[in-house]
């Protein structure tokens, strides 16, 4: 070695070999546990297909109370939206938040967006304001396929639902008045 000019590259080729046998068994098991996450993705996308074709039976409506988040509710619905049944919101403010970031969501998404097309309101309200407010909703930014939007809500007592129809009727009364258009969907629960 004392011959050698320097620098010079001096190898152990028993570390060498050692170093490549380890690489080529650690590629050999990566490359055998990709084949596998690979066949177990076909597996689950025939079964996810499958499961596509069967017949509808369970729903669910998300609720935003507790996070009150628009981007957690597409989040949810997209993962959902096989299932999915509407919304569920506990105030008219909620269910006017969710419709206002709805088209900021539509145009920042680069996924296929879940129409927010069914609202419940869930909990009791006897303000006229807030059910007119309520109301409006049916007119604010039709889903993206132009289909109207389904509102409905809760009542606990005849008062309640006495007071929800006249207040209906007035809000169609004034809107459809110079109309020949069918009112939208609401319902009662």
């Amino acid at each position: 070695m004392t011959q050698m000019e320097t620098p010079c590259l001096l190898l152990d080729m028993d570390y060498v070999d050692t170093n490549l046998k380890a690489m080529n068994d650690w590629l050999v098991h990566a490359n055998t546990k990709l084949l596998q996450q690979q066949q177990q993705q076909q597996q689950q996308q025939q079964q996810q297909q499958q499961h596509a074709n069967l017949p509808r039976h369970i729903r669910i409506r998300l609720q935003i109370k507790a996070h009150k988040c628009s981007e957690l509710y597409r989040y949810q619905a997209e993962s959902h939206k096989s299932h999915l049944n509407g919304v569920s919101v506990s105030s008219v403010t909620e269910a006017e938040h969710l419709l206002t970031n709805q088209s900021r969501l539509q145009s920042s998404s680069n996924s296929s967006v879940v129409d927010i097309d069914d609202i419940l309101l869930s909990t009791v309200i006897v303000d006229l304001d807030k059910m007119d407010r309520f109301l409006r909703l049916l007119y604010r930014q039709q889903d993206t396929r132009g289909k109207m939007r389904s509102l409905s809500f809760v009542a606990d007592d005849a008062f309640q639902i006495h007071l929800w129809n006249f207040v209906i009727r007035q809000f169609h009364e004034s809107t459809y008045a110079s109309t020949d258009s069918r009112p939208p969907r609401l319902g009662f629960f």
